[in-house]
């Protein structure tokens, strides 16, 4: 499980800890456990890696598909995006499982995806 997931899934047993809690209040050996594996999953949540900042790319276009700030040749931006996508697979699969072949498709290639961009999601 890599870090971030980790700690998701520390916080989310936190929080049911803390429901279980409240349910056993009257069950002193019950709610005695509870309570010390609350204390394990904080202690847990404190050891535990920070979350590593989300990965954020910008993709900058010149030359002759591209005018000033006004636009881009939209055959060119879809050959470009979609050369970057394979290569992003590529990379995750890489990271994921060492060796990529250099032809099929790449191992667990769907879980690499990309944020399509918004203004909600810009910094």
């Amino acid at each position: 499980m890599i870090a971030t997931e980790n700690r998701q899934f520390l916080q989310r047993e936190l929080v049911e800890m803390d429901h279980l809690i409240a349910l056993s209040a009257g069950d002193p050996v019950m709610a005695l456990a509870l309570k010390n594996r609350r204390a394990n999953l904080e202690s847990e949540i404190q050891h535990a890696p920070p979350n590593p900042p989300k990965p954020r790319t910008m993709l900058f276009f010149a030359g002759p598909p591209v005018l000033g700030s006004q636009g881009i040749d939209a055959e060119f931006a879809a050959s470009a995006l979609g050369s970057f996508l394979k290569m992003v697979k590529t990379q995750y699969s890489a990271q994921k499982h060492g060796k990529v072949g250099t032809r099929g498709p790449r191992k667990d290639e769907s879980e690499a995806k990309l944020l399509p961009f918004t203004r909600t999601n810009r910094r």
